[in-house]
């Protein structure tokens, strides 16, 4: 069973923020190795969730994982993004798509806000 990772951003008008989606998608996919890796935007651009879903599915995915790029448990990741792919879900109801939480407060999360904010001291 090929799995497909999606990774769900909100999406911009700003051309430069579309492109660090894709630029973060290509560092973890050859981070971690996974062979099939789509950016999404949930609104505003292209790829859409659908479609993203539907690139990992035209490359042999049986199970899709979507992970919102976000923050927080916002309206977005609680009932927009969820309802877009309960929509997928029930255009290919034979592929397995599951939605992760989103980043939060993971210590992970903590660690790089503090590397941000040593590097902003240390250039002062």
């Amino acid at each position: 069973n090929k799995l497909g990772i999606v990774i769900i951003d909100h999406g911009s008008k700003r051309e430069r923020a579309n492109e660090m989606l894709i630029e973060l998608c290509n560092k973890y996919k050859s981070k971690y190795s996974f062979e099939i890796v789509e950016p999404a935007h949930m609104e505003i651009c292209e790829p859409s969730i659908l479609t993203a879903c539907e690139r990992c599915i035209n490359q042999g995915a049986k199970r899709i994982i979507c992970h919102p790029y976000f923050l927080s448990k916002g309206r977005h990741v609680q009932e927009d993004i969820p309802n877009i792919i309960n929509n997928v879900k029930s255009k290919y109801p034979n592929i397995d798509i599951s939605l992760t939480e989103p980043v939060g407060c993971n210590e992970l999360m903590v660690e790089i806000i503090n590397a941000t904010i040593v590097s902003s001291i240390n250039k002062s």
